[in-house]
Protein backbone atom coordinates (compact mmCIF):
# COMPACT_ATOMS: atom_id res chain seq x y z
CA UNK A 1 0.00 0.00 0.00
CA UNK A 2 1.58 3.24 -1.16
CA UNK A 3 1.73 6.57 0.61
CA UNK A 4 -0.60 8.23 -1.91
CA UNK A 5 -3.23 5.55 -1.29
CA UNK A 6 -3.00 6.07 2.48
CA UNK A 7 -3.30 9.86 2.14
CA UNK A 8 -6.26 9.53 -0.22
CA UNK A 9 -8.14 7.46 2.36
CA UNK A 10 -7.56 9.75 5.34
CA UNK A 11 -10.59 11.40 6.88
CA UNK A 12 -11.03 15.15 6.23
CA UNK A 13 -10.32 15.96 9.90
CA UNK A 14 -7.09 13.92 9.83
CA UNK A 15 -5.99 15.67 6.63
CA UNK A 16 -6.62 19.05 8.25
CA UNK A 17 -4.52 18.03 11.27
CA UNK A 18 -1.70 16.80 9.06
CA UNK A 19 -1.76 20.02 7.03
CA UNK A 20 -1.54 22.01 10.26
CA UNK A 21 1.46 19.99 11.41
CA UNK A 22 3.10 20.54 8.02
CA UNK A 23 2.60 24.30 8.26
CA UNK A 24 4.11 24.48 11.73
CA UNK A 25 6.99 22.23 10.68
CA UNK A 26 7.82 24.52 7.79
CA UNK A 27 7.66 27.50 10.16
CA UNK A 28 10.05 25.81 12.61
CA UNK A 29 7.43 25.75 15.38
CA UNK A 30 6.58 22.04 15.70
CA UNK A 31 7.90 19.69 18.38
CA UNK A 32 7.57 15.93 18.71
CA UNK A 33 7.49 13.57 21.70
CA UNK A 34 9.02 10.14 21.06
CA UNK A 35 8.15 7.33 23.46
CA UNK A 36 9.30 3.77 24.06
CA UNK A 37 7.19 2.15 21.33
CA UNK A 38 9.11 3.96 18.62
CA UNK A 39 12.29 2.05 19.55
CA UNK A 40 10.67 -1.14 18.24
CA UNK A 41 11.31 0.28 14.74
CA UNK A 42 15.05 -0.22 15.27
CA UNK A 43 17.10 -2.66 13.22
CA UNK A 44 19.24 -5.24 15.04
CA UNK A 45 22.37 -7.27 14.40
CA UNK A 46 20.85 -10.54 15.60
CA UNK A 47 22.44 -10.46 19.06
CA UNK A 48 19.64 -8.54 20.79
CA UNK A 49 16.26 -6.93 20.27
CA UNK A 50 14.32 -4.16 21.99
CA UNK A 51 11.77 -5.56 24.43
CA UNK A 52 8.30 -4.18 24.92
CA UNK A 53 6.62 -3.67 28.32
CA UNK A 54 5.25 -7.22 28.46
CA UNK A 55 8.69 -8.70 27.85
CA UNK A 56 10.21 -6.45 30.51
CA UNK A 57 7.49 -7.54 32.94
CA UNK A 58 8.41 -11.18 32.28
CA UNK A 59 12.13 -10.51 32.93
CA UNK A 60 11.40 -8.69 36.20
CA UNK A 61 8.93 -11.38 37.30
CA UNK A 62 11.47 -14.16 36.62
CA UNK A 63 14.05 -12.35 38.75
CA UNK A 64 11.63 -12.34 41.67
CA UNK A 65 9.97 -15.75 41.37
CA UNK A 66 12.37 -17.84 39.24
CA UNK A 67 9.58 -18.66 36.79
CA UNK A 68 7.66 -17.03 33.99
CA UNK A 69 4.31 -15.46 34.92
CA UNK A 70 1.14 -17.35 34.04
CA UNK A 71 -1.11 -15.90 31.33
CA UNK A 72 -3.69 -14.83 33.91
CA UNK A 73 -0.97 -13.07 35.95
CA UNK A 74 0.28 -10.92 33.06
CA UNK A 75 -2.67 -8.50 33.08
CA UNK A 76 -1.97 -7.41 36.65
CA UNK A 77 1.77 -6.82 36.29
CA UNK A 78 3.23 -3.31 36.56
CA UNK A 79 6.86 -2.64 35.55
CA UNK A 80 7.07 0.15 38.14
CA UNK A 81 5.98 -2.10 40.99
CA UNK A 82 8.08 -5.05 39.81
CA UNK A 83 11.17 -2.85 39.39
CA UNK A 84 10.79 -1.56 42.95
CA UNK A 85 10.45 -5.13 44.23
CA UNK A 86 13.51 -6.34 42.31
CA UNK A 87 15.56 -3.46 43.72
CA UNK A 88 14.37 -4.21 47.26
CA UNK A 89 15.04 -7.95 47.01
CA UNK A 90 18.14 -8.20 44.80
CA UNK A 91 19.59 -4.68 44.82
CA UNK A 92 19.99 -1.95 42.24
CA UNK A 93 22.73 -3.74 40.29
CA UNK A 94 20.35 -6.62 39.44
CA UNK A 95 17.67 -4.17 38.37
CA UNK A 96 20.09 -2.26 36.17
CA UNK A 97 21.20 -5.48 34.48
CA UNK A 98 17.60 -6.39 33.62
CA UNK A 99 16.88 -2.91 32.25
CA UNK A 100 20.04 -2.79 30.15
CA UNK A 101 19.43 -6.29 28.75
CA UNK A 102 15.95 -5.14 27.76
CA UNK A 103 17.45 -2.13 25.96
CA UNK A 104 20.47 -3.51 24.07
CA UNK A 105 21.57 -0.17 22.66
CA UNK A 106 24.81 -1.56 21.19
CA UNK A 107 22.96 -4.33 19.34
CA UNK A 108 20.33 -2.15 17.65
CA UNK A 109 20.57 0.57 15.05
CA UNK A 110 18.29 3.38 13.85
CA UNK A 111 15.63 2.14 11.46
CA UNK A 112 14.31 3.97 8.43
CA UNK A 113 11.52 5.56 10.48
CA UNK A 114 14.05 7.01 12.94
CA UNK A 115 15.97 8.61 10.09
CA UNK A 116 12.85 9.93 8.36
CA UNK A 117 11.55 11.40 11.62
CA UNK A 118 14.80 13.19 12.41
CA UNK A 119 15.11 14.64 8.90
CA UNK A 120 11.97 16.69 9.52
CA UNK A 121 12.57 20.28 10.69
CA UNK A 122 11.42 19.91 14.31
CA UNK A 123 12.01 22.72 16.78
CA UNK A 124 12.42 20.21 19.62
CA UNK A 125 12.44 16.45 19.87
CA UNK A 126 11.60 15.12 23.33
CA UNK A 127 12.14 11.50 24.35
CA UNK A 128 11.82 9.35 27.45
CA UNK A 129 13.95 6.54 25.99
CA UNK A 130 17.17 5.16 27.44
CA UNK A 131 18.49 4.19 23.99
CA UNK A 132 20.46 6.50 21.71
CA UNK A 133 18.65 5.64 18.46
CA UNK A 134 17.46 9.19 17.80
CA UNK A 135 20.89 10.69 18.38
CA UNK A 136 22.57 8.11 16.16
CA UNK A 137 20.02 8.58 13.39
CA UNK A 138 21.05 12.24 13.32
CA UNK A 139 24.72 11.29 13.06
CA UNK A 140 24.02 8.92 10.16
CA UNK A 141 21.71 11.35 8.35
CA UNK A 142 23.82 14.45 8.93
CA UNK A 143 21.01 16.26 10.77
CA UNK A 144 22.17 19.10 13.04
CA UNK A 145 20.47 18.69 16.41
CA UNK A 146 21.83 19.78 19.80
CA UNK A 147 21.67 16.99 22.39
CA UNK A 148 20.14 18.13 25.69
CA UNK A 149 20.82 15.73 28.56
CA UNK A 150 21.59 18.13 31.44
CA UNK A 151 19.80 21.07 32.99
CA UNK A 152 22.48 23.48 31.79
CA UNK A 153 22.20 22.47 28.14
CA UNK A 154 18.41 22.60 28.43
CA UNK A 155 18.57 26.23 29.50
CA UNK A 156 21.26 27.53 27.15
CA UNK A 157 21.07 25.44 23.98
CA UNK A 158 19.29 26.61 20.84
CA UNK A 159 16.85 24.75 18.62
CA UNK A 160 16.73 22.32 16.98
CA UNK A 161 17.31 20.11 20.02
CA UNK A 162 16.90 16.54 21.19
CA UNK A 163 15.94 16.58 24.87
CA UNK A 164 16.29 13.28 26.69
CA UNK A 165 13.90 13.60 29.63
CA UNK A 166 14.99 10.28 31.10
CA UNK A 167 18.60 11.42 31.43
CA UNK A 168 17.47 14.66 33.04
CA UNK A 169 15.61 12.57 35.62
CA UNK A 170 18.71 10.46 36.26
CA UNK A 171 20.81 13.61 36.68
CA UNK A 172 18.27 15.01 39.16
CA UNK A 173 18.16 11.74 41.10
CA UNK A 174 21.95 11.61 41.35
CA UNK A 175 22.13 15.15 42.71
CA UNK A 176 19.50 14.38 45.33
CA UNK A 177 21.16 11.19 46.55
CA UNK A 178 23.50 11.20 49.54
CA UNK A 179 27.16 11.45 48.58
CA UNK A 180 27.72 8.01 50.08
CA UNK A 181 25.38 6.42 47.54
CA UNK A 182 27.21 8.16 44.69
CA UNK A 183 30.55 6.83 45.95
CA UNK A 184 29.20 3.29 45.65
CA UNK A 185 28.52 3.77 41.95
CA UNK A 186 24.71 3.86 41.92
CA UNK A 187 24.13 5.74 38.69
CA UNK A 188 20.79 4.56 37.28
CA UNK A 189 17.42 5.57 38.71
CA UNK A 190 15.05 2.94 37.30
CA UNK A 191 12.43 2.68 40.06
CA UNK A 192 9.17 4.62 40.35
CA UNK A 193 10.48 8.15 39.79
CA UNK A 194 12.20 7.29 36.51
CA UNK A 195 9.84 4.65 35.11
CA UNK A 196 6.54 6.37 35.84
CA UNK A 197 7.00 8.83 32.96
CA UNK A 198 6.57 5.91 30.59
CA UNK A 199 3.64 4.43 32.48
CA UNK A 200 1.76 7.67 33.20
CA UNK A 201 2.23 9.18 29.77
CA UNK A 202 1.42 5.97 27.91
CA UNK A 203 3.55 7.04 24.95
CA UNK A 204 3.19 4.42 22.22
CA UNK A 205 5.17 5.90 19.34
CA UNK A 206 5.54 9.58 18.46
CA UNK A 207 3.35 12.61 19.09
CA UNK A 208 3.70 16.20 17.98
CA UNK A 209 2.78 19.60 19.30
CA UNK A 210 3.02 23.14 18.00
CA UNK A 211 3.08 26.64 19.43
Amino acid sequence: MGTNHIIANLSPSTKMSMDKVKRFLNAGKASVMVGCGFSLNAEDDGTGQMRDWNSLNVDLFKSLYSRAPLAEEMAGLSPIRLASQVKAVHGEHELNEIIMNALPDKSVFPGSLHKKLMKLPWRDVFTTNYDTLLERSCDESGCAYTLVSTKDTLIYSKSPRITNLKRLLVEKALKERPKQSQRHGHTNSTTRSSLEMYDRGGWKDARWSYA
